[in-house]
This record gives structure tokens, C-alpha cells and sequence, in this order.
């Protein structure tokens, strides 16, 4: 007996040139799905959620789209789940939240998968280990601007200190967008690139996403992650 050899997979090339384009803050992604592909939701952060159906009794894993990089980046997928897309000299270009996923019957999860450098694959699988997904759905949701307002210098707390405030994004984004809001920060303010003040900015971004800005002072002193967030990100 002759095995049906699988279909040829889509290269990037025919992924951008067949799909439709996923875009936030400039930055644009192509996605081709198994079945027709629904308008993507433009968020006021300048993000981008895109849902996608899950059809009943879908083979798990369940395949629901394939992503292509911008031509010339690459994506590099975060132990968290979440992808950053970095621009062909390997800066933050754009990110990925990890992907989520619903479903009408049983726990599923949703996964970002590279099949390629520059290709990847959204899959919906059961928590439980089942053959078949229920009927439901997947969301990604695409990142590219970091910062509400630029960050500001004040007084606050007996000292100087960075304001830093991120976009909703930047708050749900995961290790992609630690990565991004932090390039973004110290892009602006070179200053701000010491050890004690990231480690005060992934406290806030670890315990205090939702804080409306993360104040961030180079007077206070770097005793490292762990004593950062005992401290409450306000070392003294």
C-alpha cells in the first residue's frame, strides 16, 4: 500500500503572495488560513487581534493559520509562547502575545510552532489529550508600538524618575513584549540601559502590568531580580 504523501507546505514567498495582510504600526504579516480569513479587529494601541474559527471535530492538532514574516525577518518564537519578529539586522521589529483559544466543549490551548525562519504555524490541540478539538476559536494578536507617550524624566519618590508608560499591548505581550517596550525605552533614553533600572522594569511588567505608569529611578540601588521584586520594584 502507497502512502498519500502530505501537500507540499507554503513558502513564505506564497504564503505573502496568497494570504492576507495582518498590518499594526507599519509592520505587516500575512496570514493564510484553511478556511476564509475575517477582518482583523484595529485596536486604539495600534495593535492588531485577529480571531480565527476552530471547525467542529478538527483533527488535533488543529491547524488554523500559517504566518509569514515580513520579507527580509524573521520570527523567534519566546519560551512563553509569544514570537518576537525581528528586522533583518535583529532588532524588535513587532510581536506576537502568545495565541489563545477557546472552544464550545473540553479545555484546548492554542501554539505558535516555526516551521520556518521566517513561517509560522497556529495550531489549537486539547488539554486533555483528545483526537478531535471542539468547535471554537483562536485569537493572535499582532504588536509593533511599545509606549503610550514617550517616557519623561520627573521627580517622584525623593529622586529622579523615568515614567514609562506601555500600550495595552506591551502589557499582555509577554517575554516578546518585555523585549520590545525595553528596546523602545532605551532607544529613547540610553541612560535608562543599566541593571538596576531593568530590573525594575520587568517588576512592573511582572507585578504591575496594569500600573498606569512604571516609574523607574537610577538612584535607587541594583541588587539584582530577585531582591527587585521583593522589594516591590522600589529597592532602597
Amino acid at each position: 500500500m502507497t502512502a498519500t504523501p502530505e501537500a507540499a507546505r507554503p513558502t513564505a514567498d506564497e504564503i505573502r503572495a496568497q494570504g492576507v495582510p495582518l498590518t499594526a504600526e507599519g509592520v505587516t504579516l500575512t496570514v493564510m488560513t484553511p478556511g476564509a480569513t475575517p477582518d482583523a479587529e484595529a485596536l486604539d494601541d495600534g495593535s492588531a487581534r485577529l480571531t480565527l474559527e476552530v471547525p467542529d471535530g478538527s483533527a488535533a492538532p488543529a491547524l488554523v493559520a500559517t504566518l509569514a514574516a515580513p520579507s527580509g525577518s524573521v520570527f523567534d518564537v519566546q519560551v512563553d509562547g509569544s514570537v518576537v519578529l525581528r528586522a533583518a539586522d535583529g532588532s524588535f521589529a513587532g510581536g506576537l502575545a502568545a495565541p489563545t483559544a477557546r472552544a464550545a466543549e473540553g479545555a484546548v490551548t492554542a501554539k505558535f510552532s516555526a516551521v520556518a525562519e521566517d513561517v509560522l504555524d497556529l495550531t489549537v490541540s486539547s488539554l486533555t489529550g483528545d483526537a478531535t478539538v471542539a468547535a471554537g476559536s483562536a485569537t493572535l494578536w499582532l504588536g509593533a508600538r511599545m509606549l503610550d507617550s514617550p517616557a519623561d524624566w520627573g521627580e517622584r519618590e525623593g529622586g529622579r524618575s523615568l515614567a514609562v508608560r506601555p500600550t495595552a499591548w506591551a502589557r499582555a505581550g509577554g517575554l516578546a513584549a518585555q523585549e520590545g517596550v525595553w528596546a523602545a525605552v532605551v532607544a529613547q533614553e540610553p541612560e535608562a540601559d543599566t541593571n538596576g533600572m531593568r530590573d525594575q522594569f520587568l517588576c512592573h511588567a511582572l507585578g504591575a502590568p496594569d500600573k498606569e505608569s512604571w516609574n523607574l529611578e537610577p538612584w535607587r540601588p541594583d541588587v539584582g531580580s530577585f531582591a527587585t521584586l521583593a522589594a516591590r520594584c522600589n529597592p532602597t
